[in-house]
């Protein structure tokens, strides 16, 4: 928002961080209404709301603050936990990226209700953060450049004559 004062210079207000009472209020709105959807859904869930929304605990997430869990990570939470339960034994043996292809594959399947299932509960979550981690701010490290063969190895250590 922005006015201006006497000498005509304009002056910028700052959104105010919403309060902890109106984040709470905002979350629990959240959560009436994904019960509400949860209930129109034809397929159950595997996990309850509360296990899909709980953050992981990990010994990173314990030494910084972690990233609010957006609605892909919520999906592929219960997604996991769907073919843990349908298939154990190839649950075991399935890998990060294969349980990620299987992930993006079902989400694109999903119908409508369900994306907004997801959106709702990421809102949910985002809410849950903001009041676990008022302060918090993303800051994205930046990933070491790979070098190239080329850059390792010089032409005259390659062709040994």
């Amino acid at each position: 928002m922005n006015s201006k004062n006497n000498e005509g210079f304009a002056i910028v207000h700052e959104n105010p961080m919403p309060s902890p009472s109106s984040l709470q209020m905002e979350h629990d709105c959240l959560l009436v209404l994904a019960n509400e959807l949860l209930k129109q859904l034809p397929d159950k869930l595997t996990l309850s709301l509360e296990e899909i929304l709980a953050p992981r605990d990990t010994e990173e997430n314990a030494k910084k603050q972690p990233r609010s869990q957006n609605k892909f990570i919520l999906f592929r939470k219960e997604y996991t936990a769907y073919v843990k339960k349908q298939d154990p034994d190839r649950a075991k043996s399935m890998n990060t990226d294969e349980i990620s292809k299987g992930t993006s594959k079902h989400w694109e399947t999903l119908p409508p209700q369900g994306k907004q299932l997801f959106t709702i509960l990421s809102n949910i979550a985002d809410k849950r953060h903001r009041m676990k981690y008022p302060n918090y701010v993303y800051k994205p490290q930046k990933k070491e450049s790979k070098q190239t063969f080329s850059e390792e190895t010089s032409f005259e250590e390659t062709n040994h004559v």
